[in-house]
């Protein structure tokens, strides 16, 4: 390159080279640039190192951007602990007061300083409570959990109604619920009040002054029953509801009105007949009415019935009956037996067989041997001839 200048020679020793590789002994670099060396080692380096990656100790480095180990950390104050504000970047945290502890805030903000806790119950710990502890607030409930001996778990909360008391918990067993499905073993209700409980079909139960209404309940025995009036009856006045029959006046009997209708009192019958009784009757009995006939009925001794009625031509008679034997009709065909037959109107019989018959047969035909007939209108034969004067022909 164009120019002039003057070399210094030194006195003794071999000069260095541009581009040869040796050694410098004893030389001071001022501002150097030493571009990217593979290796470097320096006593008393001052000043800043950027993006220096320092491989060996830094024990006097007065500040390091990155360093493997590094004796003293730049900035700070007494006490002061360092946290990385960001990634590749140191801060300070600012000094607590007395007695405060680092707490974590979560994410990536930095940790403060805040009071230490008082308490000295452990999460792990067996431990003996021995001051009153207030699980959650109105409105914030579901504090107190208390976890399953195998899995599970189960919340305790207060009453939602305003108001406080004390619950003893028994020393073993499974505490019931106000809404559960469950079974009570051996216990003794105190004056309890049980609203349309179920039940069930117990075994046994024994209750005394027990007041209200049982809906449904079956009593094996009944000492008494509720409501009621001295002398009343209780009925069924539906299915399953029980009333009180209004009282009679005296003498009244109790009479059934059909179906589900409520028995009523009526007077006493007067009669002393009965259905089944053997009985005289000296009183004079009329069965049904002019145009009500039919009212008299009379069993047969196996079967059959007769029905006894007056004459429908009016008028009032007596009729003996016989003392055994059967009755005749007016118009059946029957046979009668050892009867006299006084001023009879015949008619016209078509066989008629008769033994000392007397007085006229007017217009009567013979057909046999008329051998005791006294006279006859016509005769086929006849002993005599009916009128005529002695030596007539």
């Amino acid at each position: 390159t164009a120019g002039s200048g003057t070399v210094v020679l030194p006195t003794t020793g071999t000069l260095a080279t541009l581009d040869g590789t040796e050694t410098l002994t004893n030389k001071t670099l001022t501002a150097p640039n030493l571009g990217t060396p593979t290796t470097l080692v320096g006593t008393n380096i001052t000043g800043t190192a950027s993006a220096l990656n320092i491989g060996g100790n830094a024990a006097t480095a007065t500040s390091a951007t990155s360093a493997t180990t590094a004796t003293n950390l730049a900035a700070g104050l007494g006490g002061q602990i360092p946290y990385q504000s960001a990634a590749g970047t140191t801060a300070m945290l600012a000094n607590g007061t007395a007695g405060q502890v680092l707490q974590s805030n979560g994410t990536t903000l930095a940790p403060s300083w805040v009071a230490a806790a008082t308490g000295d119950m452990t999460l792990a710990g067996v431990q003996s409570i021995t001051g009153a502890k207030t699980f959650g607030a109105a409105g914030n409930v579901g504090k107190l959990i208390i976890a399953g001996s195998t899995s599970g778990t189960t919340i305790l909360n207060a009453n939602a109604t305003a108001g406080s008391g004390t619950v003893t918990l028994p020393t073993t067993g499974t505490l019931a619920t106000l809404a559960g499905t469950e079974t009570f073993t051996n216990k003794t209700l105190t004056s309890p009040t049980l609203t349309t409980p179920a039940l069930g079909t117990p075994a046994s139960g024994v209750m005394t002054n027990v007041t209200g209404t049982a809906a449904g309940l079956t009593a094996g025995t009944a000492t008494n029953l509720a409501a009621g009036l001295g002398g009343q009856i209780p009925y069924q006045s539906a299915a399953g509801t029980t009333a009180m029959l209004a009282n009679g006046t005296a003498g009244q009997v109790l009479q059934s009105n059909g179906t589900t209708l409520a028995p009523s009192w009526v007077a006493a019958a007067t009669g002393d007949m009965t259905l089944a009784g053997v009985q005289s009757i000296t009183g004079a009995k009329t069965f049904g009415a002019a145009g009500n006939v039919g009212k008299l009925i009379i069993a047969g001794s196996t079967s059959g019935t007769t029905i006894l009625n007056a004459n429908a031509t009016a008028g009032s008679g007596t009729v003996v009956l016989p003392t055994t034997g059967t009755l005749a009709t007016l118009d059946g065909t029957e046979t009668l037996t050892n009867k006299t037959l006084t001023a009879p109107n015949l008619g016209t019989p078509t066989t008629l067989v008769g033994t000392n018959i007397t007085g006229t047969a007017s217009a009567l035909n013979i057909g046999g041997n008329a051998a005791t007939a006294t006279s006859a209108t016509s005769a086929t034969t006849a002993t005599n001839l009916a009128a005529g004067l002695g030596g007539q022909i």
